[in-house]
């Protein structure tokens, strides 16, 4: 479909070349002119001048062609249409709406039910229409115009244009840049757009779904779900949602290596919206495994991992005695668990060597009071200068090992526990990079 506004332009050569002609036909200007590309053969255009005079344009047996006044309305004209060579409709002032059965020979008036100025008709069939006017007006038929009932369109600025490119997607432009849209849409609702894995190991697999809605009146397709970033991806990549209906996709972590990681999820669907985003985070803990060598009789031993199960006898199965901790106020104390930043006694028959797997410890901050304390270990070896005291200058006494008797320490090593003398209650602080 073509507009042109005061001429008659035409090309016979698919746009390469444009011919203007008069643009007035028998003392009349011509403000629109209907092209051939969509309902009227090669031999038949209609155009119209706004004081409602309607021109065809023919071409003869000779190949011959010409324009000559066909009809005329007794309204100023805004908008045309015709459906094909026979059917045809115009609008106008104060609600005018004329249509057509023969080519343009007769007019016969139809009941818009409004007196506002009509500017722009669109007919997907014989029977199925749309106009739009001012005061945001859209009018619809069903049975070829007979019947016009007028639809919401949320909008009160003159329409200028109304166009559908399918019976179920259609579009209004009027003034003040005001684009309306209408039609069957998918819409594409998510549960979440932004999701925080947490803290997931390394060489694992978290897993959350996304939940999708459709709440539009057209099948939403999700034709693909990508990630930017290798370590969080997504199954399936992509759906088929019915209107009002829901389905759902997993988004998966799966890190190499510790630290925190971020990416976005991008959704391309066929909704008029932009593809959706969703963003993506989590921190990957390493985990490995550090091999902690005890003696033959008492040992002071720590657990250097975040171990999924920090049981005695889980870390130490062959240990000859219960294991315990000290504590200022009740001396020793016996404990099924060795918990991160504390020492512990525990007796062997001989030397032996444990595999403590978890994830790894590079930070602890280990609560001491006032006097002696029984601190353990993290995953690293740490210089004992290098500890921090919290407040400041609070440890007063070296650090003590313990292998076949006290030994000063000067590092605190995975595995190992240390006493060590506080003069005030506060905390110690073990990491490294």
């Amino acid at each position: 479909m073509g507009i042109f506004i005061a001429y008659d332009v035409r090309t016979t050569d698919g746009g390469a070349t444009w011919k203007t002609y008069h643009s007035v036909i028998d003392g009349r200007e011509v403000n629109k002119i209907i092209t051939n590309s969509e309902f009227v053969d090669t031999n038949f255009c209609v155009a119209m001048s706004e004081d409602g005079c309607v021109f065809r344009w023919l071409r003869d047996s000779s190949n011959l062609s010409y324009w000559n006044i066909f009809d005329s309305v007794s309204s100023k004209i805004y908008g045309i249409h015709f459906i094909d060579t026979s059917i045809g409709f115009l609008s106008g002032a104060s609600g005018m709406i004329y249509k057509t059965t023969d080519g343009g020979q007769s007019w016969q008036t139809q009941t818009s039910g409004t007196g506002n100025k009509l500017t722009s008709i669109y007919f997907l069939s014989a029977n199925e229409g749309y106009i739009a006017g001012n005061g945001g007006t859209i009018l619809h038929t069903t049975d070829g115009g007979t019947n016009w009932s007028s639809m919401p369109s949320g909008a009160t600025q003159n329409l200028w244009k109304i166009f559908f490119n399918n019976p179920t997607h259609g579009w209004a432009v009027g003034e003040n840049g005001t684009i309306l849209k209408y039609g069957l849409f998918a819409q594409c609702s998510l549960s979440s757009t932004g999701i925080n894995f947490g803290d997931v190991v390394d060489t694992t697999t978290k897993s959350l779904s996304v939940i999708v809605t459709n709440p539009g009146l057209d099948t939403l397709i999700i034709s693909n779900i990508i990630s930017d970033n290798a370590e969080f991806s997504v199954a399936p990549d992509n759906l088929i949602i019915p209107p009002a209906e829901s389905d759902s996709f997993s988004v998966l972590f799966s890190p190499v290596g510790g630290g925190i990681r971020n990416g976005r999820i991008v959704i391309l669907h066929n909704t008029d919206s932009p593809p959706d985003t969703i963003t993506v985070e989590g921190t990957a803990l390493d985990y490995d495994t550090n091999v902690v060598t005890v003696n033959a009789k008492w040992n002071l031993v720590s657990n250097p991992q975040l171990a999924e199960n920090d049981s005695s006898h889980i870390l130490f199965p062959t240990a000859v005695s219960k294991t315990y901790r000290y504590d200022q106020s009740s001396g020793y104390q016996e404990s099924p668990r060795v918990e991160n930043g504390n020492g512990y006694w525990i007796k062997f028959n001989s030397y032996e060597e444990f595999n403590i797997a978890g994830v790894v410890n590079t930070i602890d901050a280990i609560e001491v009071k006032e006097g002696w304390n029984l601190i353990g270990s993290i995953s690293n070896s740490v210089p004992t200068i290098g500890i921090i005291q919290i407040p400041p200058d609070i440890v007063v006494s070296e650090y003590f090992g313990f292998d076949d008797g006290y030994k000063i320490a000067e590092m605190i090593i995975p595995g190992k526990a240390y006493w060590v003398k506080v003069s005030q209650d506060g905390a110690l602080i073990l990491s490294t990079p």
